[in-house]
Order: structure tokens, then sequence, then C-alpha cells
């Protein structure tokens, strides 16, 4: 079977995606409508984003950063079922990510659950099509690996972030599919385009300030002016339709940002940012660990990031930048390390064992990171990250110092108009 008829088969692609729905509905526990839950609500985090729309969506959205946003996820009224008072979700993010979900708020909790699961599959979905294109576009994709197509597909659904991200009705797999798509259209020369899509990811901040910083040292100044002009409107609607109080409680949430793992409930084994690494340390040596550990990973990540990353037309690079991005973020758990996925399957067409090595090391990580924090109190998967930058750093710099190969130059001169 052939290449494009492999990586062309939507109908097998949805049955999977259609089976792995049905299977959440049927088996996960957060998906089994009840009217009372213990510590983990149905559907998950979503019921943040539900409560926040459900406000947006009644003339409640004065009110989203405030006591009102926690006493409505505890209302059986509003949301259908009754679970943990002691546990909550805090209004964290920014007014126009809760307007982006303002339409689900319309639909009653338990039904609004389903759409947001099939919504989640659907991202996968847009995904890997936007990944298989980057494959397509590369001359090593040949005949003799076409029987990888599905492997990948199945790698791609089955990454343990992925799975988890389901799960607890995360919004992981939104912030892959902007990703993907964004790959997909910058490698296609669409910069401007690329940039429209890239920024909506400006609903989440936390993943938005790296990468154009490093398109804006390249002077990739048409991906920016996309960014600039679909981040302005989105934020500039949200800025016309909310009302004007909303942005001071919003503002008062942004200032803690760098002091989330301070708050109840963080979770150091599922964190993968460098911060982390002190947070891990006795209390008395957190502020330590932020001046002696934090501050210089931070420079030499920064560094690597920016000065070898040689073109975003490249896996390597948007590898090398996401993995920085999530050392650098002020909060990212592994949840969110599924938006490396589009560039280490975009990298298999490239090194297919280079791929698979940096595939199992998340996947090993994200699934005994807690174990380990909990026997070690080591945080496994910021050390990973970091170990990905720096080989990525090292490989491009021994690259530059290399004369071409014979090869590599007969490759080129082959593949050149």
């Amino acid at each position: 079977m052939s290449l494009s008829k492999l990586f062309h088969d939507t109908k097998a692609i949805l049955l999977v995606i259609l089976v792995i729905f049905v299977s959440y509905l049927a088996l996960a526990p957060n998906y089994r409508w009840s009217s009372t839950f213990d510590e983990t609500p149905y559907a998950a985090d979503f019921l943040q984003e539900w409560v926040g729309a459900r406000m947006i969506a009644s003339g409640q959205a004065d009110q989203l950063y405030s006591e009102q946003f926690i006493l409505n996820q505890h209302d059986p009224s509003y949301v259908g079922f009754a679970w943990s008072p002691e546990e909550y979700f805090p209004a964290v993010y920014p007014p126009p990510h809760y307007m982006l979900f303002s339409p689900l708020g319309l639909i009653p909790y338990r039904w609004a659950g389903i759409v947001w699961l099939l919504c989640q599959l659907l991202f996968v979905y847009c995904t890997w099509v936007a990944a298989r294109s980057l494959i397509e576009r590369e001359p090593t994709t040949t005949h003799e690996n076409s029987h990888h197509g599905r492997a990948l597909w199945l790698a791609l659904i089955l990454f343990p972030a992925l799975l988890f991200s389901i799960t607890l009705g995360q919004k992981s797999t939104l912030w892959m599919m902007i990703i993907a798509v964004a790959m997909s259209l910058l490698a296609s020369g669409k910069d401007f385009r690329a940039g429209m899509v890239f920024g909506f990811l400006s609903i989440k901040p936390t993943l938005f300030f790296l990468i154009p910083l490093a398109m804006f040292r390249q002077k990739r100044w048409q991906f920016l002016g996309g960014s600039l002009l679909s981040a302005s409107a989105i934020w500039g609607l949200t800025l016309m339709l909310m009302p004007w109080s909303v942005w001071g409680g919003f503002l008062d949430v942004a200032r803690g940002v760098g002091s989330f793992a301070e708050n109840n409930g963080y979770r150091a084994d599922w964190s993968c940012n460098l911060l982390t690494l002190a947070y891990s340390l006795s209390s008395n040596l957190v502020a330590w660990g932020k001046v002696a550990i934090c501050i210089p990973l931070a420079i030499y990540v920064l560094y690597s990031v920016l000065i070898h990353t040689p073109s975003f037309d490249k896996p390597t690079s948007w590898l090398m930048m996401l993995a920085g991005t999530a050392l650098l973020s002020p909060h990212f758990y592994y949840y969110d390390l599924c938006v490396l996925l589009p560039s280490l399957i975009w990298l298999w067409a490239k090194s297919s064992q280079e791929s698979v090595a940096i595939y199992v090391l998340l996947a090993v990580g994200c699934a005994v990171s807690a174990s380990i924090y909990d026997l070690l109190a080591i945080p496994i998967l910021p050390i990973a990250l970091i170990g990905i930058v720096s080989a990525s750093a090292l490989r491009t710099r021994w690259n530059g110092l290399m004369p071409p190969s014979s090869a590599r130059l007969e490759k080129e001169a082959i593949l050149s108009p």
C-alpha cells in the first residue's frame, strides 16, 4: 500500500477517533454523569471553561475573577451536580480565553462536556492532517518507509500526555492543533497565514512568548504581522464585549503567575518548567534555588534557543523552541507536552531514530514522573527537556563547524531547482 493511501486513510482514522470517543463515555469516570462527584467533577478541568463561558453568556462577566466563579462551580442548580467543596478551579486564564468558550456556555454542562470531548479528538485529527502535510513535503519520505504511516498516527493518539489531557478535559489538543497548522503553513511559505493562525495562541500567554521573539530575531515580519493582526482582533473584540471591571480582576491574577507553585494543589511531579527545580527544594532553599539554579539555566535555554535555532523550516527548530517554551514558562504541566508531537512527527521523516528516541523519552517521563518524584523528590521532566534543548543546540553548533559532506552536497544539488 502506498504512502498516500496510508496517510489519507481517513475512514480508518475517524473510526479510531469514534472508538476512543465511545470508550471515554463508557469507561472514563470523568465522563460518567452522576448527581454527585468526589474530588474530580464531571469532565474534570473543563468545568472551569464552562463556568466562565456560562457567566459570560448569562451576563455575569464582571464577576469572572471573583468568588462567584467558585461558588457557581459548586451550585448544583448551575452545573447539575454536587462535588467536593474543598476542591475548586480558580479563574486563571485571560478574558479572551473564556470568550472563546462562550458558545459552549449556552449548552447545559452535561452535554457541553460531551461536545468538548469530541472537539478534543477532532483537534487531534486536524493536527494529524497538518503533520501529515509536513511529512509528505519531505523528499526523504519514500515508499520504503510508507508502512509507518499508521504507526505514526497511533503514536500521536496514544501519547501519554495527550491521553491525559483528554481525560482531564484540558485544552492541550487545541494548542497542539494551532501549532501544527502554523508549522504547516510556514513550511509552505505562507508566513502571514501561519502568523494569523499562531496569533490565536495569544489566549494562552504562557505558550505565546518565545516563538514570536525568535521570529523577530529571524526577521520573519509576515509571520509577526499575521500574529499581531489575529491577536489584536481577538483581544480587541474581547475588550469591546467584556466590561472594564473584568480586566482589573485578570491583572490581579496575572501578577501572581510567577508564584503559581505556591498555591495549594500544585503538582511538582506534573510540572515541566525550570521553576519546578527550585520549588522541589526544601522551603528555606527555594529563594536560593531560583537565583542559583533557575536563572542560570533560563539564560542558557534562552541563549540556546535564540542562537541555535537556524530556521523554522526544520522540525528540530520547532522542537527546540517548544521545549524551551515549556522550560521558561511560569506554568507548564506535562499534559501540554503534546504540543511537541507535530514537530516529532515531522522529525520522523528526517531522522526516524531521533524522533522515536525523543518520543520514548517524553512518553516514559510522563508515565513515571509522579513515581520518581514521590521516591526521590526530583522532577525529571524539566531535566529531560533541558537535555533535548542541549542536544539540539550541540548538533546545530557541530553542523556549523563541520564542512558539508559530499553526500549532502550531492543531495542538495539534486533537490535544488
